[in-house]
């Protein structure tokens, strides 16, 4: 994951973003153990993303990395609040 930063607060409608192999077909972005969002884009692993969908206060949200085989990976999770 390299959006949202480890540690940060966040508002509005941010950009969820993550660096991946090139084999990656599909990462789904979980928040708190729950898909909201996905990208399938195979080029630009980034999705706009509304923080108004979640309460306020800290999160942790997963990149989940699934490859041309099925297989997949979970990121690093990473640690940030949102704020109105």
């Amino acid at each position: 994951m390299t959006s949202p930063a480890e540690g940060s607060t966040v508002r509005g409608t941010i950009t969820l973003n993550v660096s991946a192999a090139s084999s990656v077909r599909r990462v789904d972005y979980l928040m708190d153990g729950v898909v909201v969002a996905y990208d399938a884009t195979a080029s630009d692993f980034s999705e706009r993303w509304k923080t108004g969908t979640v309460a306020t206060g800290p999160h942790t949200l997963v990149a989940r990395a699934t490859l041309s085989d099925g297989r997949a990976s979970d990121s690093a999770p990473v640690n940030f609040s949102v704020t109105r």
